[in-house]
């Protein structure tokens, strides 16, 4: 048999196949090496359909695994696509959130909750555990201490942040000064949100750590 006549033969398209797996074990990308994966079915396929006898089982073997593959590409795609953010979240992210990846941040968004808030309303009293955490978006919000001073938390600081990462109750009274608008979150959905998404949670663990210290400072 000669070159052209072997050409004209499914058997090529074997080892065209294999080549392009090959290739695939060496893809750093895993877009990459599913796409590959794809290209390499496709001749796979050919291959089978192209024998005397077509191998109807391993063709449809391969049709599933590209349909896998295609719909894994198209989940991943969907997850590199930046996410939708309202004027409000935006500025919320840039006033405190920046170190947070926009799709982060909006996994953590999700966790919590938007509220508004009129004076003088207390959203938590001194020796009270607080069952949430706050970060103000607009508006004020009065920390009154025993002593009698009075600290504000402007926009971008949490409200609540001593309790949830001492687990002790609040030394003071947390209080609506004029109307707020702000996001909350459960401290048991927050906990559970940030030991399943570590990478996340150690970012806000430490966004929490730096907004009470930023306060200490403040306050000495």
């Amino acid at each position: 048999m000669n070159l052209f006549d072997y050409l004209c033969t499914p058997e090529p398209l074997v080892h065209i196949a294999n080549i392009f797996l090959l290739v695939s074990f060496s893809a750093k990308s895993m877009l990459a090496l599913r796409a590959l994966n794809i290209i390499a079915g496709g001749f796979f396929i050919a291959y089978f359909i192209l024998l005397p006898q077509p191998l109807w089982a391993s063709i449809a073997w391969n049709v599933l695994f590209g349909v896998v593959n295609f719909w894994r590409i198209w989940l991943a795609i969907l997850e590199r696509r930046p996410p939708h953010l309202s004027a409000e979240e935006q500025a919320l992210y840039h006033r405190a959130f920046t170190t947070l990846t926009p799709r982060a941040y909006r996994k953590l968004l999700d966790c919590g909750q938007w509220e508004n808030g009129l004076p003088p309303v207390m959203l938590s009293a001194r020796g009270e555990t607080p069952k949430r955490l706050w970060m103000v978006a607009e508006g004020l919000i009065e920390v009154r201490c025993i002593n009698g001073n009075i600290r504000p938390i402007q926009p971008g600081d949490f409200v609540g942040e001593t309790a949830f990462l001492s687990k002790n109750p609040m030394a003071a009274d947390i209080t609506i000064a004029e109307p707020v608008r702000f996001i909350s979150w459960a401290t048991r959905d927050l906990e559970n949100f940030m030991d399943s998404n570590p990478q996340i949670g150690a970012v806000l663990q430490r966004l929490l750590g730096q907004c009470l210290v930023r306060k200490l400072n403040a306050a000495g």
